[in-house]
């Protein structure tokens, strides 16, 4: 008899909760933001993402509530960002919030005004910020436009080990790139096919001590120790 009172008052129980999320609106209330509001907020390996964007977006979602927030909403809050490539949003009951972020890393630099400017491997730029290192990013020399460094780039990073052999790049004009090597070697571009002309530059570039490898001229290659 007493199990039976108690199935009875579980039901009970079980429709008067039913009852309030089918007539109450906990969006437009602070019924349910009076639990599991949201007081820690923890960033998961960022390195580039800037810190004026993470702030903006904890000021967002402090005291929100872990069942409330709007995912859609804080990307949105990172849409600003270069250097977000995902985002992955992980509650942890009863009030906190860990941001996962994928990012995109820096592979080059140009200056611009005085003013130095990072490009990532989306090949978007931005002005420099404290904790990126220049020393080992391939500068570009006289141009700072996507539109002419993006495909060069593309081109060159599919070959990863030639592409970090690579100390500067500068744009000539359209399609006409000259490149300097670590070791101060000048590779002077022609404007047909990357993949023959970086093919020629690994074999030539074995020779000791060269100074220039010329191939403007397609089927022609100019090399000089002097």
């Amino acid at each position: 008899m007493h199990l039976l009172i108690a199935n009875k008052h579980k039901w009970l129980l079980l429709l008067l909760f039913l009852l309030l999320l089918t007539t109450f609106n906990f969006n437009n209330s602070n019924f349910l933001n009076l639990f599991f509001r949201i007081k820690n907020i923890e960033y998961v390996k960022t390195s580039y993402v800037e810190e004026n964007i993470k702030s903006e977006a904890m000021d967002f979602l402090y005291n929100k509530n872990l069942f409330l927030i709007n995912k859609n909403k804080i990307k949105d809050l990172f849409s600003n960002s270069i250097w977000v490539e995902r985002i992955e949003i992980k509650k942890k009951f009863p009030n906190q919030l860990n941001i996962l972020i994928t990012e995109y890393f820096p592979i080059a630099y140009f200056v611009k005004n005085n003013q130095i400017y990072v490009i990532n491997n989306n090949f978007k730029s931005s002005i420099i910020f404290n904790n990126i290192n220049t020393a080992n990013l391939l500068r570009i020399e006289n141009t700072d436009k996507e539109i002419e460094y993006k495909l060069f780039l593309q081109g060159l990073i599919k070959h990863n080990d030639f592409y970090k052999s690579l100390k500067e790049v500068r744009f000539i004009y359209k399609d006409r790139w000259d490149l300097k090597l670590n070791d101060g070697t000048l590779i002077k571009l022609g404007t047909y096919s990357l993949e023959e002309q970086i093919n020629n530059i690994k074999i030539f570039s074995k020779k000791n001590n060269l100074k220039l490898i010329d191939l403007r001229t397609k089927d022609r290659v100019i090399i000089s120790n002097e």
